[in-house]
């Protein structure tokens, strides 16, 4: 098992957050202008363990993404979280495997937020959730604005729950 320490900080002009230091950002600058975000673990299984090498496949990963606020208010829930969690269930979160608890709810930089966890149909995965929530406002992002945001965690590790934690320990909207 690898210790998740924070050792990056990964910052848009939405949201900022320290990332895990075994993970490669792999966002171009226009996305992360944009809000998106992807830190990938890139690893090789060594006797059936997956080690963070930079190189090789990705195995796990905290992506970000905003969604256009177009595209969240056609959901008819207005800023509505659970509302918002329960129209992903049956679009979104059921195409990632099955759903194992759909509202679990906590905080990013004390805005309420939920956290959907999953089975994952990878046999490496061990942790797979999801953490969903409105920012306090609305942001520009190009020609798009967004206001929710749906961040992905994936881990290949048993300690995946001190992966969530540390993301919704250290978020922080911009």
């Amino acid at each position: 098992m690898h210790t998740i320490v924070s050792g990056q900080l990964v910052r848009t002009p939405c949201w900022s957050y320290e990332g895990p230091a075994t993970f490669v950002n792999n966002v171009s600058p226009d996305q992360e202008e944009r809000c998106h975000g992807a830190l990938e673990l890139w690893g090789e299984v060594v006797d059936g363990t997956v080690m963070p090498t930079g190189a090789g496949a990705v195995y796990g990963r905290v992506k970000v993404e905003p969604v256009r606020v177009s595209t969240s208010d056609a959901w008819g829930v207005g800023t509505d979280l659970q509302g918002a969690v329960d129209v992903l269930a049956d679009s979104y979160f059921v195409e990632n495997g099955s759903i194992l608890s759909l509202h679990e709810a906590t905080t990013l930089d004390g805005v309420p937020a939920n956290i959907t966890r999953v089975d994952g149909t990878s046999e490496k995965t061990r942790t797979k959730a999801f953490i969903t929530a409105f920012a306090p406002e609305r942001f520009a992002t190009g020609t798009d604005e967004v206001q929710f945001f749906v961040i992905a965690i994936v881990s290949p590790y048993d300690n995946g729950d001190e992966l969530v934690d540390q993301v919704t320990r250290t978020w922080t909207w911009s």
